[in-house]
């Protein structure tokens, strides 16, 4: 259960009993270790018992791994999931971590720098209330092809399944662990976010959207691109789409 026993900018923020804060890193060597270190850092504050849950992609080709490792191996309370290079796909990514999650709450940002962790206590007050708390972006820090990509398909999405949100594929959430335990995640690549979503509101779950900030991407490179969706990741979502109309369909 959460106590009420400190207070943030934002009023009575909750004391979680444990939190696992999990990050997915690809080629993030220049910023993983600050990540890795803030999200320890944020686990001791807001929660009695916390882990970090670090995913990492054995196909990286920086030091993002050996980083990460490193520090696994001089805090117990930072572990190291590797994601199989032959299982590739963002999808794989945030299932591997959820599934090593051993907390009651499961809090997940990307390990790019684009978000700052120190806003996560933020979402905590609404989990007496909600299931997921999810940040959307007040302002992307994308480039237009990244940002006009999005905007078309949260509004296919929306069209599609009904999903009224700002932003669904933030990547910037807190879950109640418990809510994992009534569906499954089939999705490999980018729809994952909107799979986790449409299921767990179909299974009465309770969701919530709170303001938080984007930062532009100051190193590495992402996996999607710097302009529009590639081509070849816009067909994989498609196909990931139409498996996922086809399973609620038949009632899944």
């Amino acid at each position: 259960m959460c106590q009420n026993i400190f207070k943030s900018a934002m009023g009575i923020t909750l004391m979680l009993s444990g939190l696992s804060l999990v990050l997915l890193a690809y080629n993030e060597e220049q910023v993983i270790a600050r990540m890795i270190s803030s999200a320890a850092a944020m686990g001791g504050k807001v929660a009695g018992k916390h882990e970090v849950v670090v995913v990492c992609f054995e196909g990286s080709t920086d030091k993002t791994n050996s980083i990460a490792t490193g520090m696994a191996a001089a805090d117990k309370s930072i572990r190291v999931v590797m994601q199989p290079a032959s299982q590739r796909g963002y999808g794989v990514a945030l299932r591997l971590g959820l599934e090593a999650a051993k907390y009651d709450y499961v809090f997940y940002t990307d390990a790019d720098g684009q978000f700052d962790i120190a806003e996560m206590p933020a979402l905590l007050p609404y989990l007496g209330d909600f299931d997921i708390v999810s940040g959307y972006r007040m302002k992307r820090k994308d480039p237009f092809g990244r940002i006009m990509s999005s905007r078309v398909y949260n509004l296919l999405i929306r069209l599609l399944f009904g999903l009224r949100m700002r932003d669904i594929d933030s990547a910037f959430k807190v879950y109640r662990r418990e809510i994992f335990g009534a569906f499954r995640i089939g999705s490999v690549g980018g729809l994952v976010d909107a799979e986790i979503l449409v299921k767990a509101r179909n299974h009465g779950f309770r969701i919530k959207e709170v303001p938080i900030h984007h930062y532009p991407r100051f190193a590495g490179k992402s996996n999607y691109g710097t302009g529009f969706i590639k081509p070849s990741v816009i067909l994989g979502v498609f196909r990931e789409i139409r498996m996922l109309w086809k399973e609620l369909r038949k009632g899944g």
